[in-house]
């Protein structure tokens, strides 16, 4: 079970990133989404077998992946790469 804290934290690292598509603009939005795309799935994927690997360690175990890793992904990554 998520802690409130933790809850607040990742819906605070999805939202934040996003408001700064505000000021991009639709086309440069539309240009660039599919580079950002890529991105979310490079990193998606290099959290899955970082994780089957042990490439780093969570030291509360984290099992749900769209409640722990997720975030980190579709938060930042996306709209910082557009």
């Amino acid at each position: 079970m998520t802690s409130k804290r933790h809850f607040v934290f990742n819906i605070a690292l999805i939202l934040l990133p996003w408001f700064s598509i505000l000021f991009l603009g639709k086309q440069n939005v539309k240009r660039f989404s599919l580079a950002g795309l890529v991105v979310v799935l490079c990193e998606v994927i290099t959290q899955i077998i970082g994780h089957k690997r042990k490439w780093w360690v969570f030291y509360d175990r984290s099992d749900s992946f769209i409640r722990d890793l997720l975030p980190f992904s579709a938060g930042p990554y996306l709209p910082m790469s557009l």
